[in-house]
Order: structure tokens, then sequence, then C-alpha cells
């Protein structure tokens, strides 16, 4: 995660190809779940926005619910 602010974050990725318009980012050191939204694609870097966050969460925990 690279040029991160409140509203949203620019993001390094190996290739852009899996990376819907719409998904959800989890910090698993922080226990955080952003949905995001895609602003722009540019080679292996992708602005999203933050439509929402949520606190203490973890991917393995909510993937059960």
């Amino acid at each position: 995660m690279r040029d991160y602010a409140d509203d949203g974050a620019r993001l390094t990725v190996s290739g852009l190809m899996g990376i819907p318009d719409r998904f959800f980012l989890y910090v698993e050191p922080d226990s955080i779940r952003y949905n995001c939204s895609v602003l722009e694609r540019l080679g292996n870097t992708v602005r999203v926005e933050f439509i929402a966050r949520a606190e203490n969460v973890r991917f393995r925990d909510d993937r059960r619910a």
C-alpha cells in the first residue's frame, strides 16, 4: 500500500488482471477491512477510494461469517 490517506490509497500489485472494480482490502496487522472502489489503473498500480472501513476484522474470521 502506497500513498495511504483516510479516503483512499495507491496499491502496487504484481498484476492487475484479477482486481475487480470493487473489493475488500484486509490490513491484517491492524485488523482493518476497507471496502474499496477502483478509481484508476496504471501499469502495476491501482488507485482506490475507501467506501467504508471496519475495524477488528480479520480475513480468516470474516471468511467464516
